[in-house]
């Protein structure tokens, strides 16, 4: 629950009736969220990354494009696994160190 609520898990009933989630309906960003990655969009030189454990990966690219985020992210891990993977990934996808 870092970008938004509530979680894809809670929303079991809409998967069960094969509906996808609607963004500002069903789920919405934390207050502030869009504020914050409007910010660190505006410095120069930052590159934003997102990365999600869900087993709804389709749901949450889905949700991401429906707030107008894709094209914020350079970076996107959504998968089912571990954070650790997931960091991996944007670091070798990224060549940022994880000390900077």
């Amino acid at each position: 629950n870092t970008l938004w609520t509530p979680e894809l898990f809670q929303l079991r009933k809409l998967q069960r009736n094969d509906q996808l989630p609607v963004a500002g309906k069903d789920v919405t960003l934390f207050p502030g969220a869009q504020k914050i990655i409007d910010r660190l969009r505006s410095k120069e030189g930052v590159k934003l990354g997102i990365a999600s454990r869900t087993n709804s990966g389709a749901w949450a690219r889905d949700l991401i494009d429906q707030f107008g985020l894709m094209d914020v992210f350079e970076y996107v891990e959504i998968f089912p696994g571990d954070k650790q993977a997931h960091f991996r990934n944007l670091k070798e996808k990224s060549e940022i160190p994880f000390n900077e």
